[in-house]
């Protein structure tokens, strides 16, 4: 049974969701953007192609997603140990699942999406079917009363198989971040 708060949150996530969904801006300024660099990977091999369409579509319906921080995606996309996992070495599973919740509970309402003109592919050397990728995101972030909404960029080391992308290495970092107080309409 969902309380007036609950609903009222829900709501809230609903039409948040689908403003920046739809690409309503966050109203940040513009940003100075860098001409794109060339992928490491050659057009040749469509083995590799392959493989980063994997990695983006995971990136769009998968670890960009509000739901990812659930355990059981958590558990599904993570390497055990993480081999660098914001700038710490050989992170245990079970701490990187309770940091993703901690998260999840501190920004309830969660919306991301990919830059894909800042999507940056290289194979890792020696570790076939792994890939240092690194992208930009949009964000919006709410927790009645406070918003945070801007620009990020994260660098992962993934490995594929199949359709499976697990992450080795996540880090990055918040580029403009604008955060405001979430009021109520007053209609």
């Amino acid at each position: 049974e969902l309380s007036m708060t609950g609903v009222a949150r829900l709501i809230l996530m609903l039409v948040l969701g689908a403003a920046f969904a739809s690409g309503a801006s966050a109203q940040l300024p513009p940003r100075d953007t860098a001409p794109p660099k060339e992928t490491s990977s050659p057009a040749a091999d469509p083995a590799w192609n392959d493989e980063q369409t994997v990695i983006v579509d995971f990136l769009e319906t998968g670890y960009l997603q509000a739901w990812f921080a659930h355990p059981a995606s958590v558990r599904r996309h993570f390497a055990d140990p993480i081999e660098n996992y914001w700038g710490r070495r050989d992170v245990r599973l079970d701490s990187v699942v309770r940091e993703k919740l901690g998260y999840a509970r501190k920004w309830i309402f969660r919306f991301y999406k990919l830059d894909r003109a800042s999507l940056r592919f290289a194979p890792v050397d020696g570790r076939p079917h792994t890939w240092t990728v690194s992208f930009g995101y949009e964000f919006l972030a709410d927790r009645v009363p406070e918003r945070s909404a801007g620009y990020g960029e994260t660098t992962l080391v993934v490995s594929v198989a199949g359709d499976l992308v697990r992450i080795h290495a996540e880090n990055g970092r918040v580029l403009e971040r604008k955060r405001s107080l979430a009021k109520p309409s007053d209609d």
